[in-house]
């Protein structure tokens, strides 16, 4: 028999039949069996697609959490180690108070005395230290009377030592606030002052640290005091055995 030859059909009694071409029964046929294979492919990639988003996060995200939660922890020990470190630091300051007074090694920068763990010096260092405030005192106290800035009449006491300073502090009327005699009194003090301190004194800024300077050296005079006190030692006890690297005990 031929393929694709048309097959005889024999006629049965009482049965109508009609007859349908092979090529379009086999169409039908592969055209259903492929739909069928297509459905179930797009239900298997489906399922597939589903499961995948399900157990997949957004890429990313999970690392972005745990970094967060990282940084968080950081954070908060690099707070607490700042706390201990200023703790300690506090408890070592207060250590070092009871066997040292502070502020000496910066008051021997500032001062042009030499060695304040000597007797002589110690007490012209605190004289001169009073009176150069009480002279910048005076300088504020003229500035504001003849209503400019301190740095004229500061700068009017340099002109009177000779040295080149701007017009209006040469043409200041310094006498209408001091007097001649007053005058003469600052001149000295300035001279002194500048022999004094190891900063250049010209301008306003000048001013303000010369006077931060000696406050800061008073402050230490005072805590020498009391510290002295204390201890049962003298200022001078006290600062000849910091000199020498030693400390300070109670006196017996």
């Amino acid at each position: 028999m031929l393929v694709g030859a048309p097959t005889p059909v024999q006629a049965v009694p009482g049965v109508r039949v009609t007859a349908v071409p092979v090529a379009a029964v086999s169409t039908q046929a592969t055209g259903g069996h492929a739909h069928a294979d297509a459905a179930s492919s797009a239900k298997r990639g489906a399922a597939k697609l589903g499961s995948v988003r399900a157990t997949h996060k957004p890429r990313g995200s999970g690392n972005a959490s745990a970094a967060t939660g990282s940084h968080a922890v950081t954070d908060e020990e690099k707070k607490q180690k700042r706390a201990a470190a200023v703790a300690a630091a506090k408890e070592a300051a207060a250590r070092e108070a009871e066997l040292r007074v502070s502020g000496m090694d910066e008051a021997e920068m500032v001062l042009r005395v030499g060695s304040l763990a000597d007797e002589q010096t110690l007490g012209s260092a605190r004289q001169a230290v009073t009176r150069m405030r009480v002279l910048l005192d005076d300088v504020t106290k003229c500035a504001a009377h003849l209503r400019c800035e301190p740095q004229h009449v500061y700068g009017h006491v340099l002109h009177r030592l000779g040295l080149p300073v701007d017009r209006e502090s040469r043409t200041l009327p310094l006498s209408e606030c001091l007097g001649h005699e007053g005058v003469h009194a600052m001149v000295i003090g300035v001279k002194e002052l500048r022999s004094l301190l190891r900063i250049k004194v010209q301008d306003n800024n000048d001013l303000r640290l010369a006077q931060t300077a000696l406050l800061e050296t008073s402050g230490f005079f005072a805590r020498l005091d009391a510290f002295a006190k204390k201890k049962g030692q003298t200022p001078i006890d006290v600062l000849v055995a910091q000199k020498n690297g030693g400390c300070v005990t109670p006196a017996s």
